[in-house]
């Protein structure tokens, strides 16, 4: 991903589905490549350490941008994953929002609720 990002000029990108867990390797080699990295892992629904971890959120920018993770709601959505960080470059600042929902899973009401939640508390920030 280092290479996409530093080929095609991206500063920031939004991965889901990244398939990782807390300590997986992609990270660190991407901050060892000079990338600021945000992210949520899904936690394992299985405690078998040979089951993959599907799903997960990450935000990846490129060194000059300052990432921070905020919790926005509490507790955290059930019905999607979902990683906020406001993104700083000089004097521009922006909340990302990087949010996953199965297409497995039908929309159920639920979801719109937790949606409307995040986008309530996001707009309490600049």
């Amino acid at each position: 991903m280092g290479e996409l990002c530093r080929d095609r000029h991206v500063d920031l990108l939004c991965v889901t589905e990244s398939w990782h867990d807390a300590d997986a390797a992609v990270a660190g080699r991407l901050r060892f490549s000079g990338f600021n990295i945000a992210d949520r892992p899904r936690p394992l629904v299985d405690s078998d350490d040979l089951s993959i971890n599907h799903g997960g959120v990450v935000v990846i920018a490129a060194s000059d941008v300052a990432l921070s993770p905020i919790a926005v709601c509490d507790p955290q959505p059930t019905t999607f994953q979902l990683l906020c960080v406001p993104a700083v470059v000089g004097q521009f600042s922006a909340v990302v929002v990087t949010l996953y929902r199965p297409g497995s899973a039908s929309v159920q009401q639920m979801f719109l609720y937790e949606l409307a939640v995040v986008l309530d508390q996001v707009t309490t920030y600049h």
